[in-house]
C-alpha cells in the first residue's frame, strides 16, 4: 500500500487477488491452455498495479498483460468482462460508511460484468432515430422580409442625406454614415424634420421636393412595416424549429452458471475525492461445465493446483477482497468462494451485527458464483432541440440520459456443502478502518459430505423417533392400564356389598348390646331409689365442692 504524489495529487490504487502471488512475471495465456489453466493463472499472476491508474484502467492492463482481451477469446474459449462502478468520498478514513458503500459498488461491478456476459450470448434490441421539423418556419420568412426591408430605408436614408447636404452638410455626413438602428432612426427623424422645414420655408425646385416627399413616404412606411415584422419575429423566438432524437433499449435475461472474478483492483484518488473498484469476470464452456457437474453432483477431474485451499486463504490478505472466487487445490477440487466485509464499529453489538453481515452476504457471493437468474435493462436517450433566436439566429440544446437495470437473483436454492473458511477483523489499507471480513465456499466433496451427514442425522432421527414412540408406548400403556382399571366397577360392586352385609350384621348386635345394658341400668334403679339424696332444688343455697363439667371425654385412648 503506497501512497504517492503527483502534481499535489494523491492516488492510491490497490489489486485484489483471488490467489496468492506465485509469480515474477504475469502469464501470458497460450492457445491451448485449459480454462482452468488460464483461471489460475490469472489469478496467481504476479501483476503489480500502478498507483497513478485507476482501477478500471488496471483492470485493463491486467487483461492485455495476460494475453487475453475483453469479449469472447476463441482460442481459449472464454468470455472476459470488465466491471467498474465509483462513488465520490473526500476522505475513507472518517467516511463511517465507507465500506458499506464499497461492497455494495463491488457488487455493481460484478453485475455489469456479468450484464455483459449475457448481453453478448442474447440481446433484445429496440431503436429510434428521429428528427422533427414542426411546420413552416415562420422567423426565415420574417427574416428575409426584414432584410428587404432594411435595404429599403437604407435606399431613402442615402436620398435624405444627398437632400440634407445642401442643407446641413455636417449631418447629411452623420447620417450618410449611420446604420440600422436606433441612431439612425433619430437622425431620419432629424433629417426629415428639417427639410420639411426647410423645403416649406423657401423655394425649392419641385423636382427635389417631390423626391424628398417620396424618400419620405417610403421611409416611414419600410419603418412602420419593418416594426411590425420585428414585433412577430420576436413574438417567435423561443419556438421549436427542429428537434432531433437517438434512443436505443436493450435487454437480456437469462441464468448464468460458472461466471468467475480472477481479479479486483480498488484506487481513491485525493485530488477528485472518487473511488473505483473495478473486477475482471470469466466466463467459459469449461468454467460452466464445472458449475453444471457441481449442481448434479459429478465428479469432474481438473488439474490441481499449487497449495490447499487451507494455505491459499492462510496467505492472503483478505482487506481488500469482495465478492464472487473460484479456487482449484492442490487436490484437483475445485471451490467456489463468497468474500464479503462489513464496518466493524465500536462497540461490541456493532461487531456482532458485522459478522453476521459479512457471513450472510459470503454465503449469498458463494450461491452467485455457482448459479444466477441474472438481468441486465437499459436505455440511452440523446435528444437535440433547436429554437428560434430571433434576427437570423437559432438557438441550440443538448441534452442525454442514461438508465440501467441489472439484476440476480436465485430463489429457495438448495446448497450443501456452504462452510466457514475464514473470518477475522482486519484494517482495510486505504480508509484504515476495521472491517470483518467472512470467506464461506462449497465444493464437491463437501456437498457429498453434507449429504453424507444429512443421510446419518436423519437415521439418527429415525431410531431416536422409534426409541422415543417406544419409551411414550410403555408409559401410554401404564396409563391406559391405569385408566381401565379405573373404568372396572366390578371390585368396587362386591366389596360394597360385603361391606353393607358387615355394617348390618355388627349393627344388630350393637344395637342388642345396648338394650341389654339400659334393661340392666332400669332394675338397679329402682332398688336403689329410697337411697339417693334429694336433687338441687332451684334457688336453694350454694353448695361448696368441685364438679366435672358435662360431656367430658372419657380420656384419648379411645
Amino acid at each position: 500500500m503506497k501512497t504517492l504524489k503527483l502534481k499535489n495529487v494523491a492516488v492510491i490504487a490497490l489489486a485484489i487477488y483471488c490467489a496468492t502471488i506465485s509469480a515474477n512475471q504475469i502469464t501470458k495465456v497460450e492457445a491451448t491452455v485449459s480454462v482452468e489453466q488460464v483461471v489460475s493463472d490469472m489469478q496467481t499472476s504476479d501483476y503489480r498495479p500502478e498507483p497513478v491508474k485507476t482501477a478500471e484502467e488496471q483492470a485493463a492492463d491486467f487483461v492485455y498483460n495476460s494475453g487475453l482481451s475483453e469479449g469472447w477469446n476463441s482460442n481459449q474459449e472464454m468470455f472476459i468482462a470488465i466491471g467498474s462502478a465509483e462513488f465520490d468520498s473526500e476522505d475513507p478514513s472518517y467516511d463511517d460508511s465507507y465500506a458499506t458503500k464499497r461492497s455494495l459498488k463491488a457488487m455493481q461491478a460484478m453485475l455489469e460484468a456479468k450484464a455483459r456476459v449475457i448481453e453478448y450470448i442474447e440481446t433484445e434490441m429496440t431503436a429510434m432515430d428521429k428528427a422533427t421539423t414542426p411546420g413552416t418556419d415562420l422567423a426565415a420568412a420574417f427574416d428575409a422580409q426584414l432584410r428587404k426591408l432594411e435595404k429599403k430605408m437604407e435606399a431613402q436614408k442615402r436620398k435624405l442625406a444627398k437632400l440634407l447636404a445642401d442643407t446641413d452638410k455636417k449631418e447629411a455626413a452623420a447620417l450618410e454614415g449611420a446604420t440600422l438602428g436606433d441612431r439612425m432612426n433619430a437622425l431620419m427623424d432629424a433629417a426629415i424634420k428639417k427639410l420639411d422645414g426647410s423645403f416649406s420655408e423657401e423655394e425649392v425646385e419641385a423636382k427635389k421636393k417631390a423626391d424628398f416627399e417620396k424618400a419620405k413616404q417610403r421611409y416611414q412606411e419600410a419603418m412602420a412595416e419593418f416594426e411590425q415584422l420585428n414585433a412577430k419575429l420576436e413574438a417567435e423566438v423561443g419556438k421549436v424549429k427542429e428537434d432531433l432524437s437517438s434512443t436505443v433499449e436493450t435487454v437480456s435475461k437469462m441464468p448464468l452458471f460458472g461466471a468467475t472474478t480472477v481479479a479486483q483492483f480498488e484506487s481513491w484518488d485525493e485530488g477528485t475525492e472518487r473511488y473505483n473498484v473495478a473486477l475482471v469476470v470469466v466466463w467459459g464452456k469449461k468454467t460452466e461445465r464445472m458449475a453444471r457437474a457441481f449442481i448434479q453432483g459429478e465428479n469432474v477431474p481438473v488439474p490441481p493446483g499449487n497449495q490447499s485451499i487451507r494455505d491459499w486463504v492462510k496467505n492472503n490478505n483478505w482487506a481488500t477482497s469482495v465478492g464472487g472466487r473460484q479456487f482449484r487445490d492442490d487436490q484437483g477440487v475445485y471451490h467456489f468462494v463468497g468474500i464479503a466485509a462489513s464496518p466493524a464499529g465500536e462497540s461490541s453489538s456493532s461487531r456482532k451485527r458485522a459478522r453476521g453481515v459479512a457471513e450472510q452476504m459470503a454465503k449469498k457471493e458463494v450461491a452467485v458464483a455457482i448459479y444466477a437468474d441474472v438481468e441486465s435493462k437499459k436505455k440511452a436517450d440523446q435528444r437535440m432541440r433547436t429554437m428560434s433566436g430571433g434576427k437570423g439566429k437559432d438557438k441550440s440544446v443538448a441534452m442525454e440520459s442514461f438508465s440501467e437495470t441489472l439484476s440476480q437473483e436465485l430463489q429457495n436454492r438448495t446448497i450443501k456443502g456452504l462452510q466457514r473458511r475464514y473470518g477475522g477483523f482486519v484494517t482495510h489499507p486505504i480508509s484504515k478502518q476495521e472491517i470483518y471480513v467472512a470467506i464461506y465456499s462449497v465444493d464437491g466433496n463437501s456437498a457429498k459430505q453434507a449429504l453424507w451427514a444429512q443421510e446419518r442425522n436423519y437415521l439418527t432421527k429415525i431410531l431416536d423417533v422409534n426409541s422415543q414412540q417406544a419409551m411414550k408406548g410403555r408409559t401410554d400403556g401404564m396409563k391406559n392400564a391405569v385408566k381401565q382399571a379405573e373404568d372396572d366397577k366390578s371390585e368396587y360392586y362386591d366389596a360394597r356389598a360385603k361391606s353393607n352385609s358387615a355394617a348390618n350384621a355388627k349393627a344388630g348386635i350393637e344395637a342388642a348390646r345396648v338394650q341389654s345394658a339400659k334393661d340392666q341400668k332400669n332394675s338397679q334403679s329402682m332398688a336403689n331409689k329410697d337411697d339417693e339424696p334429694s336433687a338441687a332444688k332451684q334457688g336453694g343455697r350454694a353448695q361448696s365442692g368441685s364438679f366435672s363439667g358435662g360431656g367430658q371425654s372419657q380420656g384419648l385412648a379411645w
